[in-house]
């Protein structure tokens, strides 16, 4: 079998435009944060090698420690653990309740005491139209906040009731809340639209409300329903379809269709560094620099030592014009990788970004016994 291909990728010069958010969400979104976050957690699943292998979210529904994320967060894996706000980790306890249906599940976790910091659910169906909020961890970055608003109620036939949301989501966030500006819960992240961006949907509040320890028809055996060893070994097989299928869209120049294909990837198998690497590659083509810098963190923080999400996020870097710090990315590159010829080719745009003629063309001297082409590009950029 052949290695999996990583990529990096070409330069690029453009700008980036965003809208503000809404004067009212402007406003109330401080406080409403604040209020929030210290009731989300991260949970942390580890494979039978105690290797981190998915990240997800949860939150805290009460003063008895009792949380709520995902079913399919914790299915399949031999260990967890939530990580609250303050930094502070404890291992998952016992699951409560179940329901893969509506992929919710409610446990415990190994906390000394209690907890003040809990969110209510709301009683009321949410409007569409109606503002919220999603705190989670996407990618494994914590206490992440995105807004949007409620764009349908839906029906589907094998789910049920499901919001379908504007905020933004990514693999990481399953399980997270979604509050309406008064920091009630109106649904659950669960799940991301396949075939469009920012086409998310959660499940209703009123189906966590259901989800109470001796409910009537839900999972009770957590041995079975929630460790099984088997899942993990489907998931991983999966996991690698979709990143082939994701690195011939790439290639083909797809990149939408290789974000949502490696997206999929990471939601089996969140923890592997080449994926989320290539989903870095992909934003970058598309001009989505912040969501490539967060898939590139996200490489360098499981492997800090690989090369190439070092590269990328250096290309980030030099298209926000922030050429110091591309700088310093191209050189972890090239520490990792010596003789890496993009690394020094785009280094030596850095310098000449910041200003430093001689250091680019000490770059171009580097380039010359690696790549005679690139080293004749440079100097002509150099020069320009």
């Amino acid at each position: 079998m052949k290695p999996r291909k990583a990529l990096g990728i070409a330069l690029a010069m453009f700008f980036i435009c965003t809208l503000p958010w809404h004067a009212e969400a402007q406003e109330n979104l401080p406080q409403l944060v604040k209020r929030v976050r210290p009731a989300v957690v991260t949970v942390l699943v580890f494979d039978a090698n105690g290797k981190i292998k998915k990240y997800g979210s949860g939150f805290f529904i009460n003063r008895e420690g009792h949380l709520i994320s995902n079913f399919h967060v914790l299915k399949g894996y031999q260990r967890a653990e939530i990580k609250t706000a303050d930094g502070r980790r404890y291992a998952v306890k016992e699951v409560l309740a179940a329901d893969p249906r509506a992929d919710l599940v409610l446990f415990t976790a190994h906390l000394p005491q209690g907890t003040s910091n809990f969110l209510y659910l709301s009683k009321a169906r949410p409007e569409v139209g109606q503002r919220v909020v999603v705190v989670g961890s996407p990618l494994g970055l914590e206490q992440t906040v995105s807004d949007g608003m409620v764009s349908a109620v839906r029906n589907f036939s094998n789910f049920g009731e499901a919001i379908q949301i504007s905020a933004p989501i990514s693999p990481g966030s399953s399980g997270g809340p979604v509050v309406n500006l008064r920091g009630e819960v109106v649904g659950v992240v669960f799940s991301q639209h396949r075939r469009g961006q920012n086409l998310n949907f959660a499940v209703p509040a009123s189906q966590v409300q259901s989800l109470q320890p001796g409910t009537g028809g839900l999972v009770r055996d957590p041995k079975v329903s929630m460790w099984g060893g088997a899942s993990d070994q489907e998931s991983q097989a999966r996991a690698k379809e979709m990143f082939n299928q994701g690195l011939n869209y790439f290639n083909a120049g797809n990149y939408e269709k290789a974000v949502e294909t490696y997206r999929q990837a990471l939601e089996l198998n969140p923890g592997d560094v080449a994926t989320l690497n290539n989903l870095a590659a992909a934003y970058l083509r598309l001009k989505r620099l912040e969501e490539a810098a967060e898939a590139c963190q996200q490489a360098i923080r499981l492997k800090p030592g690989y090369y190439l999400p070092h590269y990328n996020l250096g290309m980030v870097y030099y298209q926000q014009n922030r050429f110091q710090q591309a700088a310093g990315e191209f050189k972890q590159a090239i520490r990792s990788k010596p003789g890496y010829p993009p690394a020094h080719f785009n280094l030596g745009l850095a310098y000449v970004g910041m200003g430093d003629k001689g250091a680019a063309l000490e770059e171009h001297k580097n380039l010359q016994n690696m790549d005679a082409k690139m080293a004749a590009k440079l100097f002509s950029l150099i020069n320009k």
